[in-house]
């Protein structure tokens, strides 16, 4: 068997890029943490419908509304690290089609003027050093309901 050659090549082993895979394809996260706001929207504004304090990943996320009227000037705000990632009108994103998972940040998932259903979802893969934050701003001063689900990680320490 000696004579066999290496297939496995155990003999090139290099234990700096194994350590460099390892830190890009599994990051130290901790375990998965589900931050879920409900927001009262009581007329015009700016309301916080997810707010994440650290530094860490976004699994997944989701808002959706209860409402009994259309929101399609309404505007929804991600933030990451203070910094604008994504401000749209819920219109916008109907109008011009952010439907498609993954293409955006923020994609719609339903938007129906007819029985006032209303959803959008967040990428997942976004990582953030201090905090992530989701704004509804209520353009047309009506009350309802926004809830927030952000699935996320924080690195640990």
């Amino acid at each position: 068997m000696s004579d066999l050659p290496d297939f496995t090549n155990y003999s090139q082993v290099d234990l700096v890029q194994q350590t460099i895979a390892f830190l890009t394809n599994r990051p130290m996260y901790g375990e998965a943490t589900n931050a879920m706001l409900v927001a009262s929207i009581e007329g015009s504004g700016d309301y916080h419908v997810i707010n994440v304090y650290g530094k860490g990943m976004i699994y997944t996320g989701n808002i959706y509304l209860v409402t009994d009227h259309s929101i399609g000037y309404d505007e929804i705000i991600f933030k990451i690290d203070g910094n604008s990632i994504e401000h749209k009108k819920w219109m916008y994103m109907r109008d011009y089609n952010f439907t498609r998972p993954d293409d955006y940040v923020m994609w719609l998932s339903v938007y129906d003027d007819v029985n006032y259903v209303y959803s959008l979802n967040i990428k997942s893969g976004l990582t953030f050093e201090e905090h992530v934050e989701v704004i509804y701003r209520e353009i047309q001063d009506y009350s309802f309901t926004a809830i927030g689900n952000l699935i996320y990680a924080l690195l640990t320490t």
